[in-house]
């Protein structure tokens, strides 16, 4: 088996579109999950920031 068909680069354009948007559905699903963590470590990290820049 060739990656093409696991990429969406078979040829196929009803096919191609199908696998490409299996990838964005399961990229969007695990980057909803992961929004929690990264705001709180992205306000920890200001939280930081100012804390080093106001010292």
């Amino acid at each position: 088996m060739s990656m093409d068909r696991f990429t969406g680069v078979t040829g196929n354009a009803i096919q191609d579109g199908l696998t490409r948007a299996g990838w964005v559905a399961a990229v969007q699903e695990e980057l909803a999950i992961l929004t929690i963590p990264i705001t709180f470590v992205a306000v920890a990290m200001w939280g930081v920031y100012d804390a080093v820049r106001g010292a």
